[in-house]
């Protein structure tokens, strides 16, 4: 399902789930290996990136390259064409705890 290195621990979700996959909004933490790429793309749902570790770098169509490091924040609007990568490894997700 993910590409080599990535994954990726949901939150929550107001998902459908069709046949062919899962629609709907979501939270959830990523890791992306450094080189990962995804070309030209859009998603239903406002994105919001907060970067833990390394360099996420988003491309918006007709725009300039905008780089994310530690600590910075985005808010890329619905609908969005963009293409983003990683830059820089990130480390493990660290464990969930199990009870409440």
């Amino acid at each position: 399902m993910f590409a080599r290195g990535r994954s990726a621990v949901v939150l929550w979700r107001t998902a459908k789930t069709t046949k062919a996959h899962t629609k709907g909004a979501y939270r959830a933490f990523f890791k992306l290996p450094a080189g990962f790429a995804v070309p030209l793309h859009t998603h239903t749902y406002d994105i919001k990136v907060v970067i833990v570790s390394g360099t996420y770098i988003q491309s918006p169509e007709g725009s300039p390259n905008s780089g994310l490091g530690l600590g910075r924040t985005s808010c890329s609007p619905a609908y969005l064409v963009a293409l983003t990568w990683a830059v820089e490894p990130t480390p493990p997700l660290p464990a969930l705890p199990t009870t409440v």
